[in-house]
């Protein structure tokens, strides 16, 4: 089980190289996954894993989640269209929290798996990083953007996994092996903590601490992956993950809230005052993204395409509420009742509204939860995340306040905590996909975090009365 795990990490930037079947993507990472599934069924069926409520309440929130999407499944209005969808979405999300359960119990058992499983996961991603700044330099600096793509990966797909990259102010922007550059960037989220902790963000105990599980030379050329996308939202994620550091590792008090808001403020400003003035195109961006409150849906440009998308599948979000807030349109209807909802539609350009506009995905994971499954639904998944991420910081605390030097372990916990608490941040506001292994794989370590840290803690104990 072990082995397998480690080549689940390993297919985490891999989804391009995925085939449609059926109408769905199966990406390695699903195979992989759905073995790891069948694996950690039996061994739960004969108790070598276990699933306990004082330690494993997140994923109990999830099997929640699992519960209210299939009612809202059944007693969905749209029940019969949407039931092979619902079940796709349903099963993959059991897939991944099956992979969890693996996780959690494999690494209570051995510890050092964790160390292991972080380690592979920063070398993995940047080797990708690595083609994104060989992208972005060959495009930029020697004008041959047609040199490393990756058109053929469609072809063996059998759909569109991967797009020609786009550009910003006349800067070709960099998306690796992944679909676009913000997809790029959110990948590379899922290792950011742990390179900004191995550069020192952190402080110096934390980077002494695991500079030999994680390579100098990887944690920079992860980082500079965020750079070549070229992406406010990319950039915004790695500011987040950046300021979850500091609130993963240390006790917060009310003035130190407030200092840390105004440094965030003050922080973002001046980051956002540099990128405007360096990409004016920004700016229109983001005079855009008024459309989503507006309430009226008459963006005319092209390229703003995300603020459309967002503006118009919150329609469709805040009609199915309105319908049954509880339990939403169903696992899986957002497509339907956004082609029943035409919010809007007519009032756009013909070329915009044919790009479809993410009706699949509802372009927010946030927009998708309400939609599909409603308030309950909602909760269910933001709790899993919240109690996943309270339950790690507050063992990292404990550890920390033991009066020893960091140990690696405690290290990397803070930062896969923290990319935790930013990966989420984005899935909410831009990756609307229930069972993404970038979501699922930081979120499989986070829990393992509290387990895994009172074994290291117990046995440490242990061997101190044994030498006493």
């Amino acid at each position: 089980m072990a082995v397998l795990l480690a080549v689940l990490f390993v297919t985490l930037p891999m989804d391009a190289f995925g085939r449609v079947v059926a109408g769905s993507l199966i990406t390695p990472a699903d195979v992989v996954g759905a073995g790891i599934a069948i694996l950690t069924i039996e061994r739960l069926a004969t108790r070598r894993y276990r699933v306990r409520p004082s330690r494993d309440q997140s994923l109990l929130a999830f099997g929640m989640f699992l519960l209210v999407g299939t009612l809202s499944v059944i007693f969905s209005d749209d029940s019969p269209q949407i039931l092979n969808k619902g079940s796709v979405q349903l099963g993959g999300v059991f897939i991944m929290l099956l992979a969890c359960i693996a996780t959690t119990n494999e690494v209570a058992r051995r510890p050092v798996l964790f160390a292991g499983y972080v380690r592979l996961s920063v070398i993995v991603l940047a080797l990708v990083s690595i083609i994104g700044i060989a992208q972005f330099v060959l495009a930029n600096a020697l004008g041959h953007p047609e040199v490393l793509e990756f058109t053929f990966l469609n072809r063996w797909a059998g759909g569109n996994v991967w797009y020609n990259r786009g550009s910003l102010d006349g800067i070709v922007r960099a998306n690796s092996i992944l679909q676009e550059p913000s997809a790029f960037g959110m990948v590379l989220g899922t290792g950011a903590g742990i390179a900004l902790v191995r550069i020192g963000l952190c402080g110096r105990a934390q980077r002494v601490a695991v500079r030999r599980i994680i390579p100098g030379w990887a944690a920079v050329l992860l980082l500079l992956g965020f750079i070549v996308t070229v992406s406010l939202f990319d950039f915004f994620l790695l500011l987040m993950v950046g300021a979850s550091l500091w609130v993963v590792s240390r006790r917060i008090s009310a003035a130190a809230i407030a200092t840390f808001a105004a440094a965030m403020i003050l922080l973002g400003g001046v980051a956002y005052a540099a990128i405007a003035a360096t990409l004016p195109d920004i700016n229109a961006k983001l005079g855009a993204m008024g459309s989503i409150t507006s309430g009226d849906v008459q963006v005319k440009r092209a390229e703003d395409l995300s603020a459309i998308a967002l503006a118009v599948n919150l329609a469709v979000m805040r009609a199915n509420l309105a319908r049954d807030p509880m339990l939403g349109a169903g696992l899986g209807a957002h497509p339907v009742t956004y082609d029943r909802e035409n919010p809007g539609l007519g009032r756009l350009p013909l070329d915009i509204v044919n790009v479809g506009l993410n009706k699949e995905d509802a372009a927010s994971l946030l927009i998708r939860l309400l939609s599909e499954v409603g308030i309950l639904g909602t909760i269910a998944f933001i709790a899993g995340w919240i109690l996943a991420v309270t339950r790690s910081r507050r063992s990292i605390l404990a550890s920390l306040s033991a009066g020893t030097a960091p140990n690696v372990l405690s290290s990397l916990a803070i930062g896969v905590t923290a990319s935790m608490i930013g990966v989420w941040v984005a899935c909410l506001a831009r990756a609307p996909q229930y069972y993404a292994p970038w979501f699922w794989l930081p979120m499989a370590l986070t829990a393992s975090v509290p387990e895994m840290l009172a074994r290291v803690a117990s046995e440490t104990h242990r061997a101190g009365n044994a030498l006493g």
